[in-house]
């Protein structure tokens, strides 16, 4: 359970700090491409993501220990080891996931030199609609 935790701990503090500094560039992005800044739509449909990837992974562990266990083991009150088998799935199942998604984030085409030119250019814009 130590390693699982520490596990979970790790994947959730890259989930939530890497997802914030991402979606910041991507607004940036996103406000060169269509001309307008659309973060509270951006940030918004990223939290409605995380909140159905969350209900999948329990619904996905409860399905897991209905199989494995049959359906006296979903029912509250359920023996230790059933508890311990719905804990670890949807521990590992969201690490698994969040490690996925993190080398996915690594290779974002998005880095620092490209996100600057992204800013440039919106400055260059605005400078030139204001005159």
């Amino acid at each position: 359970m130590l390693i699982l935790t520490a596990l979970i701990g790790f994947t959730a503090g890259m989930d939530w700090a890497l997802s914030a500094a991402i979606q910041a560039d991507t607004v940036d992005s996103e406000s060169l491409r269509n001309d307008t800044a659309r973060a509270g739509f951006q940030f918004g449909l990223w939290l409605f993501a995380g909140r159905c990837a969350l209900a999948v992974a329990i619904l996905f562990a409860v399905g897991v220990l209905a199989i494995t266990g049959g359906s006296a083991a979903i029912t509250p009150g359920a023996d230790k080891a059933s508890n311990e088998l719905i804990l670890i799935t949807a521990g590992l199942g969201s690490a698994f996931a969040k490690l996925i998604a993190v080398t996915q984030i690594w290779n974002l085409p998005l880095d620092a030199t490209k996100h600057k030119e992204i800013q440039e250019k919106l400055r260059e814009r605005r400078q030139s609609a204001a005159e």
